[in-house]
């Protein structure tokens, strides 16, 4: 295991979903990269969700995430996707009245 490996606390805005995410399509930015993954996971990223205002957040599995060469002071999420769009949701509601507009 890495010996440059550290825990701390990120404030949720500055945790960035990693836009070339391999698993996911081609996107173009953070709400994207959030519409792309509640598509493919939602259901479970509801319940995550749901289960984050019942019982709060449980650290025992932390997400991964890495500096961002390109903004100081914001991380790229490795891992943790779901739970990191999860915490963004709850902070930021607002994002899935945006979804449901680009629907309708």
């Amino acid at each position: 295991m890495s010996d440059n490996i550290e825990t701390k606390w990120i404030a949720v805005p500055n945790l960035l979903l990693d836009i070339e995410n391999p698993r996911l399509d081609p996107v173009e930015n953070q709400h994207a990269a959030i519409f792309e993954m509640m598509d493919k996971e939602g259901e479970s990223i509801i319940e995550l969700t749901k289960s984050l205002i019942e019982m709060g957040y449980v650290p025992y599995e932390l997400p991964i995430v890495y500096p961002n060469a390109i903004e100081s002071g914001t991380y790229i999420v490795k891992e943790g996707n779901r739970r990191i769009i999860a915490l963004k949701l709850l902070a930021e509601p607002d994002i899935l009245s945006e979804k449901k507009s680009q629907i309708l």
